[in-house]
Order: structure tokens, then C-alpha cells, then sequence
């Protein structure tokens, strides 16, 4: 081999042929000698471009991927990219779900009014009203509504299921409820009238409430009698109403009823169907009322509904 070819890369290429051009001749081996040389520097020139391309392109990849390296590592929503919220799961509810959670109106609790304050006789009604209504709901009516002495205390002849506790418990229950709703005036004024503040029995102290208030604003029976035989539609008080007028006609008879324990109902009823002929406007109407009145055939709730008609 001559020592102008260096032994390189590519040396196995030339020296596996040595051993055909030592029989050549010398013009044929300087021949193959230089295309060998050619073939040589032009196969190593490729692979060295291969090479270097193949390293160019890697340099380059690698740089490609550090600079877009950042932005794959942002967070989504620094890419300006919404992020897709996962929707709560709805279930369908079912019937009784919702009245588990939402209780319906029938279900709710319901909110009862307080006994207003007793000031005097321009609320006793109210006061009374609400009073009997109350005690009605929890069965304690008759402790009040009973006639004197009210309810009996228990014993084994009366059968009434109530013990001895319970019925004294009862009495306290509706005497607190009474007291706890007087005005200081109005407690004056039953201390003025005979009231015991150690007084147990709750329907001597409500008949005492029922007598005393009326009576300390200068109302008796003849003040009661004395009004319904002058009483008459016509009065400017009634503003030219009938549903006044018979609002004041039933107060009357509620002050007599509580005044007496068995008033005259028809005597009511009488100066009621000749206040009425007092107005010229009613005068046909309180002589039909009569002649029911003298068949039986009035009564008092009759006689309210007709005048509500």
C-alpha cells in the first residue's frame, strides 16, 4: 500500500482489494489506486455530511424543545384556555325528598297569637275572645265557661279520668294565663273590687274580671237598659251603618248576658226590632221582623243574619 493512504475510518475499504492489485500492472494500479482514492474521499465526505446533519438536527431539536419547553409547562389557564369546570350531578328528587326537606304548609308549625293586654273595658271582648279561644285548643275551656265554682275537683264518684294533680295543675295553668295578661290599671281595679291575688279557682277570677271592668267604666244592667230603649240607626255614631248598629246592639246584649246569668233573650230582641223603626229607612223592615218575632219565629241569630243580608 503506498504510504501516500493513511490508514483511517475507512482503511478496511482499501485494504481488502490489496491482494488484487499486487498483480496488476503498475498503470492499472495507479488507475484503481485513484479510483479507490476517489470512492473513498467521496464515501467518507457523505458519512462525515450524514454525521454532521444528523448532529445539526438533534442540536436543533433540542433547542426547539427548550424553547417551547415553557410554554408546555404553563397551566392551562395561562394559555388563555378555558378550563373545564366538571357540572355538579343532578339527581332527580323524588317525592319524599321533598318532604323530608321542605316541609309542606299542613306540616308547619303554626304561630298562635298571645292574649292581648286586659286594659280595660274598649278590649274586654277581644281579651275574652281570644282568652276562651285559647284555653278551648288545649281542652282547659271549662275552667272559665262552667258555672260556679267551675270544674269539680276529681274524685272516684265523678268519673272524670283527671287526678287530683292534674286538676289542680289545670286551674294554675289557666289562672296564670288570666293574671299574666291584666294591665297595672286594670290589676287596680280588681284589687279595688275584692280581688285576692292568692285567689286558685281561675272562674271566680274571670267572672271577677268579667263584672269589675264594665262596672269601673260606669256600665251596669240600667245603663245597658237605658241605651237599648233609645237606640236607633239614625244615630250620627252609626255614620248611617246597620252593620254598627248591630255591632253595639250585640255588645249590649253581651254586657247583659255577662251581668245576669240568664238575661231575657226576646226582651233583647224586642228593643233590637224597635231600635230599628226608630230610622225611617227600616221601618218596613222592623215590622216584618216583629210579626216573625210574635210567631217564635225570630231568634237571635236569626235576627243578625236577616239585618247581615
Amino acid at each position: 500500500m503506498p504510504s501516500s493512504l493513511k490508514e483511517g475510518p475507512l482503511s478496511r475499504w482499501t485494504s481488502a482489494s490489496s491482494a488484487t492489485t499486487a498483480c496488476e500492472s503498475p498503470i492499472q494500479q495507479n488507475h484503481s489506486t485513484t479510483r479507490r482514492q476517489t470512492w473513498a474521499s467521496a464515501t467518507w465526505a457523505t458519512g462525515q455530511n450524514m454525521i454532521t446533519g444528523m448532529l445539526y438536527h438533534r442540536k436543533d431539536s433540542q433547542s426547539i424543545q427548550e424553547h417551547h419547553e415553557p410554554y408546555q409547562q404553563k397551566l392551562p389557564q395561562q394559555h388563555e384556555t378555558p378550563i373545564p369546570m366538571p357540572l355538579p350531578l343532578s339527581l332527580p328528587s323524588t317525592a319524599t325528598d321533598q318532604s323530608t326537606q321542605t316541609p309542606t304548609v299542613r306540616h308547619r308549625p303554626l304561630e298562635l297569637p298571645p292574649i292581648p293586654r286586659l286594659l280595660g273595658n274598649e278590649n274586654l271582648d277581644e281579651w275574652d275572645d281570644i282568652l276562651v279561644r285559647t284555653l278551648r285548643l288545649h281542652g282547659l275551656a271549662e275552667y272559665v265557661k262552667l258555672p260556679y265554682p267551675g270544674v269539680p275537683e276529681p274524685s272516684e264518684h265523678t268519673g272524670s279520668g283527671l287526678t287530683l294533680d292534674q286538676w289542680a295543675r289545670d286551674r294554675s295553668l289557666v289562672c296564670l294565663l288570666i293574671v299574666g295578661s291584666l294591665s297595672a290599671d286594670v290589676r287596680d281595679t280588681l284589687l279595688a273590687s275584692g280581688y285576692d291575688p292568692s285567689e286558685t279557682n281561675p272562674k271566680a277570677l274571670y267572672d271577677l274580671v268579667r263584672d269589675a271592668i264594665p262596672k269601673a267604666s260606669g256600665e251596669d244592667v240600667a245603663s245597658y237598659l237605658r241605651e237599648l230603649n233609645t237606640i236607633s240607626p239614625a244615630e250620627p255614631r252609626f255614620g248611617g251603618s246597620l252593620r254598627e248598629y248591630c255591632l253595639r246592639v250585640g255588645y249590649l246584649r253581651r254586657r247583659l248576658y255577662v251581668s245576669e246569668p240568664q238575661p231575657n233573650d226576646n226582651l233583647v230582641l224586642v228593643t233590637a226590632v224597635l231600635g230599628l223603626a226608630r230610622d225611617g229607612r227600616y221601618e218596613d223592615l222592623s215590622m216584618d221582623l216583629g210579626r216573625e218575632l210574635e210567631r217564635g219565629g225570630l231568634s237571635w241569630v236569626r235576627f243578625m243574619s236577616d239585618l247581615a243580608a
